[in-house]
């Protein structure tokens, strides 16, 4: 439960002497259904609320909303904030907005506190598209199929089984969690941790600004950019895979697939690449300022500075290309399989 507390001064004593102690629960529900069918959008503003969205095989979108908010008072002037939700159809839109609404006039006493919580549950066909705009909430989305476009100010989100084309989501300060995602990702954080788990990303633009990034057991293609922070890609498919860090260590496990063009780098931290055998790429190493190591039994043509080292794994057909300003490298090849491919 949130809350939020204003403290107020009275002029004088007396008023708080004659002030009225008014406590008042609030509770509301809200209800709403819309026939939809493919090609429809549903547009969420939920403010503080939270958000939990699940797919069923209806052609009918079922919204609830729950309030409940504490408000206690000691003072004398206007009641404190009230709550409403808006429903509307219109087109290929259905959209539902959630409304505090503000304090009227003023009030002389000592406080007026005010403890709420909100949610929002959603049930309807995984083919919506979803539009969400919240300030300060949670969101949870399960077994959707429609694009996502989530902007959000404080807050965590969470994906499960979610397969679109496209999803969007910019982020404040709150964790993003997903797992068994499929589409592109475009993810932009300023801080908060991201955790992605057995995913298919067909392209990934992350960025991020102040926190961690676990990538685990996935497939797919990654920009990644990130200003403080440890990147940990474990057990990854990848062909394209562009990773840059300003502070912070990179460290990647590698499958055997296609040919791949990576790039690593980082200003101030540590690269750490393990790869599976019979992985198939030229790769050059530089630092500035860190030792180059090298544990690559099969690897040939292999030339090693103490800033600079190159080579060949395989038959040499993807690249490699490994940089930090200051910071160790590591280069090491797994005589067995890291793990399967994303099934």
């Amino acid at each position: 439960m949130r809350s939020l507390t204003y403290i107020l001064l009275p002029p004088l004593a007396v008023f708080a002497l004659a002030a009225d102690l008014g406590a008042r629960e609030i509770k509301k529900d809200f209800h709403e259904t819309f026939d939809v069918s493919r090609g429809m959008r549903l547009r969420i503003q939920h403010g503080d609320g939270d958000v939990d969205i699940q797919s069923w095989d209806k052609d009918v979108v079922d919204i609830e909303v729950h309030y409940h908010a504490d408000v206690t008072a000691v003072g004398w002037g206007s009641r404190d904030s009230d709550f409403t939700v808006d429903f509307s159809h219109r087109g290929d839109l259905v959209s539902v907005t959630g409304r505090e609404l503000g304090r009227r006039g003023f009030r002389i006493g000592f406080f007026s506190s005010h403890r709420y919580e909100y949610t929002y549950t959603v049930r309807g066909p995984a083919y919506l598209r979803l539009e969400l705009e919240g300030d300060d909430g949670d969101i949870r989305i399960a077994d959707w199929e429609g694009d996502l476009e989530c902007e959000l100010d404080d807050g965590d989100v969470l994906l499960e089984n979610y397969r679109a084309e496209r999803l969007s989501l910019e982020l404040d300060d709150g964790d993003f969690e997903a797992r068994g995602l499929e589409g592109e990702l475009f993810l932009t954080m300023d801080d908060g941790d991201v955790l992605l788990q057995d995913c298919r990303i067909s392209w990934g633009r992350l960025r991020m600004e102040d926190g961690d990034l676990e990538v685990e057991r996935c497939e797919g293609n990654f920009d990644i950019v990130m200003d403080d922070g440890d990147i940990h890609l474990r057990s990854l498919l990848a062909k394209e895979l562009d990773v840059r860090s300003e502070d912070g260590d990179i460290y990647v496990d590698l499958l055997r697939g296609v040919p791949p063009d990576v790039t690593l780098e980082t200003d101030d931290g540590r690269v750490e690449l393990d790869f599976e055998v019979g992985l198939s790429a030229e790769f050059i190493i530089t630092t500035d300022d860190g030792r180059i190591s090298l544990d690559i039994p099969t690897g040939s043509e292999i030339e090693k500075e103490p800033e600079r080292a190159t080579g060949v794994l395989g038959r040499g057909e993807g690249r490699i290309r490994i940089r930090t300003s200051d910071g160790n490298v590591s280069l090491r090849e797994r005589s067995s399989p890291i793990r399967e491919a994303v099934d």
